[in-house]
C-alpha cells in the first residue's frame, strides 16, 4: 500500500469515528438536572399595628342563623425567614371567652413578600387550633398570650413562589389592647416550623 492510499484509508476512518462518535455521545450525555427539595427552618417575626379590629357576624346574607362567631381582621408585617405584609381573617365562636378562659379562633392569612431560599411572590397560611389565653392576661401592659398551629396552603404560591410545597408550624404571640373588649388591638409574636420548596 503506497502513502497516498494509506493517507486516503487513515482519513475514511477517521471520518468514520468522527461519524460514530456523535450518536454514542448522545447516549451519554447528561439529563436535564432534576429540580431538588430543600426544607428551611422557619424563624419569622412579626409586627402589627394597633388599630386592627374585632366584631361579630350573625348569619350570611339575606338567610338567618342562630350561629355567630366573632371576626378578626388586620394587618402585619413579616421579618425573617417568611418575609412580607401580611393580611389574616379570622373568626371565632361566641360567647368569645370559652370556659377555659380561652378565645378559640382560626382563618387564613395572605401574605405578599417571599421566602428565603425559595423566591418571591404571594402564599396563604392556614391558622388552626388557635386560642387567645385570657388567664395569662395582664392588666399593667393590657395583653394576654396567644398561639396557633400554621399551614401553608398547597398549591396557593404565586409568582416565585410557585415552587412551595409544604410548610407547617406553630405561632407563639400577644395580643394586646383587651380593656377595650378587643374592639381595637395590635399584636406581635413568632412564627417557628418549616417550610419546603423545589430550587
Amino acid at each position: 500500500m503506497n502513502k497516498r492510499s494509506i493517507a486516503i484509508t487513515a482519513a475514511f476512518l477517521v471520518a468514520g469515528l468522527i461519524a460514530g462518535v456523535g450518536p454514542a455521545q448522545a447516549k451519554h450525555t447528561r439529563p436535564a438536572r432534576q429540580a431538588e427539595t430543600k426544607t428551611f427552618e422557619v424563624n419569622t417575626h412579626y409586627t402589627e399595628p394597633s388599630g386592627s379590629m374585632a366584631g361579630a357576624k350573625c348569619g350570611s346574607g339575606e338567610t338567618f342563623t342562630p350561629e355567630c362567631h366573632t371576626l378578626f381582621g388586620g394587618e402585619a408585617t413579616f421579618t425573617g425567614t417568611m418575609w412580607g405584609d401580611e393580611r389574616y381573617d379570622l373568626q371565632g365562636p361566641i360567647p368569645l371567652a370559652l370556659p377555659d378562659g380561652k378565645m378559640a379562633y382560626e382563618g387564613t392569612a395572605y401574605i405578599d413578600g417571599g421566602v428565603v431560599g425559595c423566591g418571591t411572590g404571594t402564599y396563604i397560611l392556614e391558622a388552626t387550633e388557635g386560642y387567645v389565653d385570657m388567664t395569662t392576661y395582664n392588666p399593667v401592659t393590657d395583653s394576654a398570650r396567644g398561639f396557633n398551629k400554621w399551614h401553608l396552603r398547597p398549591g396557593s404560591g404565586t409568582g416565585e413562589l410557585t415552587n412551595l410545597i409544604s410548610g407547617s408550624g406553630e405561632t407563639h404571640w400577644e395580643m394586646h389592647g383587651l380593656g377595650a373588649a378587643g374592639i381595637g388591638y395590635f399584636g406581635d409574636g413568632d412564627f417557628t416550623g418549616t417550610i419546603t420548596c423545589r430550587v
